[in-house]
């Protein structure tokens, strides 16, 4: 049986808790852990998309961070404006 995987949507808060530094900040750091977590065990069942809103709100801030975030997204389809 060839079934499709589940499409979900990656807004850009979730990106940012994947990519950006370790928070000291205790509940930052937790939602960075099970977001690292959850992709690390779990995202090969599903397939991402990303907007461009999201697109262009991620490719804002210091260049190396921006870097990062890129590489992350690279290869997730953009779904475009009509």
């Amino acid at each position: 049986m060839n079934e499709e995987k589940p499409s979900v949507y990656l807004e850009s808060s979730f990106i940012s808790m994947l990519t950006s530094r370790s928070s000291p900040i205790a509940t930052t750091a937790s939602m960075q852990y099970y977001s690292e977590l959850w992709w690390r065990t779990r995202h090969d069942e599903f397939r991402f998309f990303i907007s461009e809103l999201v697109f262009d709100e991620i490719s804002r801030g210091e260049a190396q961070a921006v870097e990062k975030i890129r590489e992350f997204v690279d290869g997730i389809p953009v779904l475009r404006k009509k």
